[in-house]
């Protein structure tokens, strides 16, 4: 008979978020399909390491990518962001 299971114990899931990640928690956390993440490494477009034949990814250096790509995009559309104007009362 198995002992019961401690409460205080978490699934995976709950884990706090790992550093190094695979191409399918990658793809997961991107809202990827798993195929596309390989056809970025293949491409070059997506940093990512091996591990012998295994490629993983750091947490951090996506999240940067992420964050890189996106001020891409902002400047090459040319959109800006701005804060919004003050509202004055009239009295």
């Amino acid at each position: 008979m198995n002992p019961p299971r401690s409460l205080a114990m978490k699934p995976r899931d709950d884990a706090i978020p790992r550093r190094i990640m695979t191409a399918t928690e990658v793809a997961e956390y991107l809202k990827l399909n798993r195929e596309t993440i390989y056809v970025l490494t293949g491409k070059g477009q997506i940093p990512f390491f091996r591990i012998g034949i295994y490629l993983r990814f750091y947490r951090d250096v996506i999240d940067k990518w992420m964050t890189d790509r996106t001020s891409e995009v902002l400047k090459k559309s040319g959109a800006a962001v701005r804060a919004a104007p003050k509202k004055t009362w009239m009295h």
